[in-house]
């Protein structure tokens, strides 16, 4: 499961600037994490499992599955990174 959290982390961080909304949202939810809307475009992203994270958010841009402005996606990357250890336990649990 380590893997798993890594992986997603080296993929956002060597497609910075060419990650999608749709594939921001499968990312997040395979790890267990909830999106919701927010104001505009912007998504807010919540983990019930990982205690010490409260949540963070993401602008989808303009248009049908537009791109993600690089800053948004290096924020996710930073926050798995923060928190792989606890991300990594709960998909253990989740097995």
């Amino acid at each position: 499961m380590c893997c798993r959290v890594t992986a997603a982390i080296e993929d956002l961080r060597s497609r910075k600037a060419n990650v999608r909304c749709r594939e921001m949202r499968v990312i997040l939810e395979s790890l267990g994490f909830t999106i919701k809307e927010g104001r505009a475009n912007h998504k807010i992203v919540f983990h019930d499992e990982v205690q010490s994270f409260l949540s963070t958010s993401y602008d989808c841009g303009h248009g049908k599955d537009a791109l993600i402005k690089p800053v948004y996606v290096g924020k996710v990357a930073r926050v798995l990174s923060d928190h792989t250890r606890d991300l990594v336990e709960y998909l253990e649990k989740m097995k």
